[in-house]
Order: structure tokens, then C-alpha cells, then sequence
């Protein structure tokens, strides 16, 4: 990791490094048949994690793979165990896949094209599962991250956007010195930063086997319903839906409504409120 990326990524991610606790470990293992794994980029290690859900009878093959991308979080892939997400897949009897970014959780630190760890994980899974379709489930930071990595995925498969921002500078708008860090970085065209123009891949987007779906949240203070709904409208294909929980906050989707938030994961038309959407 270069001297530049290390200073940034403590700027930016503090005390998000580290072994998970037995609590989290618990929590994952009591889901399914867990176990922890790792795959190479630029010869450090990504740390992943699987579960397998309890079935009674042979896996059908023509389930997608779930692979689940964390937000900023010291818990890193365990978010989705600990909050119970994972399980709702789960309890569809999917595959579930998650992995820490480099730099998080027990991943080695690389440098900020976290992206690329996507990538890595994404062809690792293809070729573990040849011919599956992934259901990529991103939440905040992690949605805003797999964007970049979409024409990754297999033919046919889907795309949760959960609570993503439009762009890097919107997000750390609340915060003055490092939102001015950021201004500074993308006047200097500072590489790692410039390809996290997220926006500029959505309107060139062209995957029309893609469903994307975006989960946004009313009260949603870092990733706002209406830079999600501008994202939505900027996204250049038909193939999307756009569903709101209403008084909910950031990340708090499953919490608020779980019956819904599963409902919003697995819904296989388009969820388009006209007052929550872009002109037509």
C-alpha cells in the first residue's frame, strides 16, 4: 500500500481493522454451515465468509449466489449476520457470501480501488459457481462501491442498492475538512478517487439482463431519498425498481418493516412510487 493510500484510508476509515468477536462469530455460525476463506489481490488477502443454509434436500442450482457488500462498519462482513440480514436470504435457502474491503475487518490494507476487491470476489465466486446468477447486495458504503463493478456480474442477475449515495464528496459532505480533502484529491484527479464517479457509470450504464433495485429510506440523514431517487433517474436502463420505507433511518429498513424489506429484496417487478420517482 502506497504511503498516499495508507494516510488517506486512516483519514477516512478509523478503527475499522481488526478480528471479530466471538459474539459475531456466533451469530454467523447459528445461521447455516459457516466458514471463512480468502482470495488474492495484488498478492494481499480479502478476507470472505460463507454460510449455507440448513436445507433437508439437494441445493438447486438455479438459485442465484448472494454476495454481500458491507458499509463503513468495524464489524465489516459480519454486518449482515449481526443484523439479520443474511438470514433472510437464508431463509430462501440461498448461498450467502460476504467479505471485509481492504483495510476492514481482517482484510488486508491495499489501496482505495475497493471496487476491485469486489471484482476479485465476484470472478473468485464465478468460478466456485460457473454459470450461477449473483444477487450483489450493497449497503451504504458498499452499495456506492459495487456500481463500478456491475458488468462483472453473470448474465441475469440482480443488484441491491440499499441506502447509496450518489457520489463520494455527498457523503462526506457532513464532515467540512475531509468533504474539502475530498474537493482537493478530485481537483488534483487523484486516480482512486475520480474512479469513484459512481454517477458517470450509472449514465453509461448498459446491462439490460440487470435488475437493479434501490432500497432507500424516508429519514435517511447520510444517504438522502432524494440523491437516491437522482441516482435511480440517472441510471441508464428500464430494468429497476425503487421501493421507500417510510420513517425509517439510515440502515434501518429491515428493522422498521422486515416483512416488507424481504418483500423489497425478492419482489420481481418494478416498485415505482410516482411521488418517490423521476419525470417520465
Amino acid at each position: 500500500m502506497s504511503i498516499i493510500d495508507s494516510f488517506l484510508q486512516n483519514i477516512f476509515f478509523k478503527r475499522v481493522r481488526g478480528a471479530p468477536n466471538k459474539r459475531w462469530v456466533s451469530r454467523a455460525s447459528s445461521q447455516g454451515e459457516f466458514s471463512k476463506f480468502t482470495v488474492e489481490r495484488n498478492k494481499k488477502k480479502i478476507s470472505c465468509c460463507s454460510i449455507v443454509p440448513k436445507r433437508n434436500q439437494p441445493e438447486d442450482c438455479t438459485d442465484p449466489i448472494v454476495v454481500l457488500s458491507h458499509p463503513i462498519s468495524r464489524k465489516a462482513k459480519y454486518f449482515f449476520s449481526e443484523t439479520e440480514r443474511s438470514s433472510v436470504y437464508l431463509s430462501k435457502g440461498l448461498r450467502v457470501f460476504a467479505f471485509d474491503y481492504n483495510g476492514f475487518g481482517e482484510s488486508d490494507s491495499i489501496d482505495l480501488y475497493y471496487w476491485q476487491d469486489v471484482v476479485t470476489v465476484l470472478n473468485a465466486i464465478k468460478i466456485r459457481f460457473p454459470g450461477r446468477r449473483i444477487m450483489l447486495h450493497g449497503a451504504s458504503f458498499g452499495a456506492f462501491h459495487i456500481i463500478r463493478a456491475l458488468d462483472y456480474l453473470p448474465a441475469n442477475s440482480t443488484v441491491i442498492l440499499e441506502n447509496v449515495n450518489k457520489s463520494l464528496l455527498s457523503y462526506w459532505r457532513r464532515w467540512p475538512l475531509t468533504a474539502f480533502l475530498v474537493r482537493l484529491l478530485m481537483l488534483m484527479r487523484f486516480r482512486p478517487i475520480m474512479e469513484m464517479d459512481v454517477r458517470s457509470v450509472a449514465q453509461n450504464f448498459d446491462r439490460p439482463d440487470l435488475h437493479i433495485r434501490f432500497i432507500a429510506c424516508e429519514k435517511d440523514d447520510f444517504t438522502t431519498l432524494e440523491e437516491m431517487r437522482e441516482l435511480y433517474c440517472a441510471l441508464a436502463t428500464v430494468n429497476k425498481s425503487f421501493t421507500v420505507f417510510d420513517g425509517a433511518a439510515h440502515l434501518a429498513a429491515p428493522s422498521k418493516d422486515p416483512l416488507s424489506y424481504q418483500s423489497a429484496l425478492f419482489v420481481q417487478s418494478a416498485i415505482f412510487l410516482e411521488d418517490h420517482g423521476c419525470a417520465q
